[in-house]
């Protein structure tokens, strides 16, 4: 393992717990290793208040979000937007119309108003989420160059 190009995935509770680790210890300093990019695909956006007052710089979050996810209420999605914004965070939101909760997991029923596999936002937050990780991770080896 490189700790200093770790990335970091969450699905759903997994994406709340990755935001989490970005709250309270930014890019990783604490832990010993470099948090270069975080992405959660339908994660829960509310904060377990792990956040910390620090000065650390945060990692690049990408969230992937089905627009319909009966899990994300608006009040959610705004406190988190400028909870990210407040932090400094180099954040892009994606929201995937059409998709709700779960529109990555395949054995979840199309139709199903909470939770369905939405096929063209799983491939498209897939291939987001593969793009995003090569940026970043690359990226921090010109950053370490410097």
């Amino acid at each position: 393992v490189d700790r200093d190009r770790i990335g970091v995935l969450g699905y759903c509770y997994g994406g709340q717990c990755a935001l989490d680790l970005v709250r309270r210890y930014g890019m990783g300093n604490e832990l010993k290793c470099q948090v270069r990019g975080v992405v959660t695909m339908h994660g829960i956006l509310d904060s377990c208040h792990m956040e910390k007052a620090y000065s650390a710089k945060l990692p690049s979050i990408l969230c992937l979000h089905g627009a319909n996810d009966p899990y994300i209420s608006k009040e959610s999605k705004k406190l988190f937007l400028e909870e990210m914004d407040r932090l400094g965070a180099d954040l892009e939101f994606t929201s995937f119309s059409g998709a709700c909760h779960a529109f990555t997991r395949w054995e979840k029923v199309p139709g199903d108003d909470k939770q369905a596999f939405h096929p063209r936002s799983a491939e498209r937050s897939w291939s987001s989420m593969k793009s995003f990780f090569a940026t970043e991770l690359a990226l921090s080896l010109s950053r370490n160059a410097q």
